[in-house]
């Protein structure tokens, strides 16, 4: 994921200031944008959709969901009837359903990787 944000910023910013310039920013963006630095429910509502395109986000869930529905999580919280796991995932805004199934989230990053290598050879084509 990471190569091939770089090479797109390569491919666009000719010069190696500007392409520089341009990856620190991308990738600034994509771990502010994947829940790992602002939960999913601090972010404002105007800018969920940077929520919801950054592929960091959907590693991360299946990270997080399979650690902390893990079997040395499923201990019951004394003054809840969820599992200490469950409560951990809400209290940072994870999806504790079958949302985060690992497949799921695959197909999402390798498509996003999809989309930003063809942006890449587009950009070499016709400006290359």
């Amino acid at each position: 994921m990471a190569q091939t944000l770089f090479r797109l910023m390569a491919a666009i910013g000719r010069d190696i200031v500007v392409a520089n310039t341009a990856g620190t920013f991308a990738l600034l963006a994509v771990t502010v944008l994947g829940g790992f630095v602002i939960s999913r429910e601090d972010e404002h509502k105007w800018f969920m959709w940077g929520y919801w395109s950054s592929p960091m986000m959907y590693g991360q869930h299946v990270i997080a969901v399979n650690e902390f529905l893990g079997h040395s999580w499923r201990k019951v919280s004394p003054n809840s009837n969820e599992t200490l796991g469950v409560l951990i995932l809400k209290s940072r805004g994870f999806f504790s359903s079958t949302f985060s199934s690992p497949w799921f989230c695959n197909i999402s990053v390798k498509g996003s990787n999809r989309a930003i290598q063809r942006e890449f050879a587009r950009e070499k084509c016709f400006n290359g």
